[in-house]
């Protein structure tokens, strides 16, 4: 299955073209205050580069966060459009699930992504391989309560944007965004449904934003 992935959930973004696994093309950017206008000519571009268009695609994956708030409302927007009008399937993948499906690690996975001083992102997951159960939901934490749900883990998956001392968590292995664990996550998650979505993605913000 050919697949479109999106990653915009932080300021290093990308759009890469795939064959199940395999990266056919792929082109980073910026989520800069431009970036959604310039998102479209993006695409356009890299079908150009490999001579597909939306025709030959088969999937649509996004990052919905957590995560920049810009940043996912334009990823999530520019694919249910591309969904909604040309009928592809789409997934919007929890960066959460993301995260821990594209680690290296077996076991009882907690996965943690800074969010500010006093709070964080966590879920935990059950993993072999590629087949992943998630155990604890997305959920908003304070910092005590992370660092009780990780000690209860084999390995802790953690993401940050901001450079600051990484957390005193025992098996904290540190995690960067790549859009192609986007496209080889959410194909994962799309073969686990028995419903296929058209458009109708939500951000998974697990906070409030001030607009």
């Amino acid at each position: 299955m050919k697949i479109l992935a999106l990653e915009t959930s932080t300021s290093e973004g990308g759009i890469a073209l795939m064959e199940d696994q395999k990266i056919l093309a792929e082109h980073p950017f910026k989520t800069n205050e431009n970036f959604g206008q310039n998102l479209f000519p993006l695409i356009d571009q890299i079908f150009k580069e490999t001579n597909l268009n939306l025709k030959d695609i088969g999937l649509i994956a996004v990052n919905a966060g957590p995560g920049s708030y810009t940043g996912l409302r334009v990823g999530v927007t520019c694919t249910n459009t591309l969904s909604w009008v040309n009928q592809i399937p789409s997934v919007g993948v929890s960066n959460l699930y993301n995260m821990a499906f594209s680690s290296d690690q077996n076991g009882k996975i907690g996965v943690l992504i800074y969010g500010s001083e006093k709070e964080a992102f966590f879920a935990s997951f059950q993993k072999d391989k590629s087949h992943l159960t998630q155990i604890s939901p997305d959920e908003k934490v304070n910092w005590e309560s992370a660092q009780v749900k990780s000690e209860l883990c084999d390995h802790v998956i953690y993401f940050s944007t901001k450079k600051q001392a990484l957390p005193a968590i025992k098996n904290l292995i540190e995690w960067q965004p790549k859009v192609s664990f986007v496209g080889k996550s959410g194909l994962n998650l799309f073969n686990t449904q028995s419903e296929k979505n058209y458009g109708k993605i939500l951000p998974n913000y697990l906070r409030e934003f001030e607009v």
